[in-house]
């Protein structure tokens, strides 16, 4: 959160630059800007398809980054987004409470 720097949300990508324009590689490799407004930005049509939603109880590393007891619940999600019609991106991000 850029307010106070708190991790609301843990993430990791999977992305084939193939399946989108070398303005909006460059751009997201910068890692500047959130993946989701560099797609929007760049007015590229973007499909998610629900993969799975988890419960997940932190281990110690997760509670550290989110600043919970060990043990807290939390959820996440995998999916899939398309963009302009192609497979482009595998992710899965865990949400805070």
């Amino acid at each position: 959160r850029q307010s106070d720097g708190r991790v609301v949300q843990f993430g990791i990508v999977r992305l084939d630059f193939n399946a989108v324009s070398s303005a909006v590689r460059d751009e997201i490799q910068r890692e500047q800007t959130p993946l989701g407004r560099v797609l929007i930005k760049h007015n590229v049509l973007r499909e998610v398809e629900l993969k799975q939603i988890y419960r997940i109880f932190c281990g110690p590393e997760l509670a550290h980054h989110f600043k919970l007891p060990v043990g807290s619940e939390v959820f996440g999600r995998t999916a899939l987004i398309y963009c302009d019609g192609e497979p482009a991106v595998e992710l899965l991000e865990i949400v805070t409470p």
